[in-house]
């Protein structure tokens, strides 16, 4: 007959132990026909626990509550000449985007400048504006 004793400080490090000669082992070594079941008795040696244990609640998934999505502005933003000219300005100092304002100017609106929209035309003109990379 065959003896085992595997010793720790602390049941995890028993667990461990334990775990660590099962891993060890080839599968051929353990078979089932060798397995003697364990009787329960008493420990020789009492055991004691290092720390209280707290018992620990099982989690539950929180119901789903809906999220209402936040409202979509009603009326677009407003645009002054002031704004429409600072972006202007910025795009202005990129040659190949300064060609492309004016052709959106000359193409959708009709004008050769900024100074000649409508102001109902700011909006449309500040969305062609971020196209090209302004920030507006």
């Amino acid at each position: 007959m065959y003896s085992i004793t595997i010793n720790g400080n602390s049941f995890e490090e028993l667990c461990i132990n334990t775990l660590t000669l099962l891993n060890s082992l080839a599968p051929a070594q353990i078979a089932p026909a060798n397995v003697i079941p364990i009787q329960s008795a008493q420990p020789a040696v009492p055991v004691s626990v290092a720390a209280p244990v707290t018992p620990v609640a099982p989690v539950t998934a929180l119901p789903a509550v809906p999220v209402a999505a936040p409202a979509a502005p009603t009326t677009p933003p407003v645009y002054t000449l002031d704004q429409i000219a600072r972006a202007g300005g910025v795009l202005a100092q990129q040659p190949d985007k300064m060609a492309q304002l004016r052709e959106v100017l000359v193409t959708k609106f009709g004008v050769q400048a900024i100074t000649h929209l409508n102001p109902d035309q700011y909006g449309a003109l500040a969305v062609e504006m971020r196209a090209l990379g302004a920030q507006i």
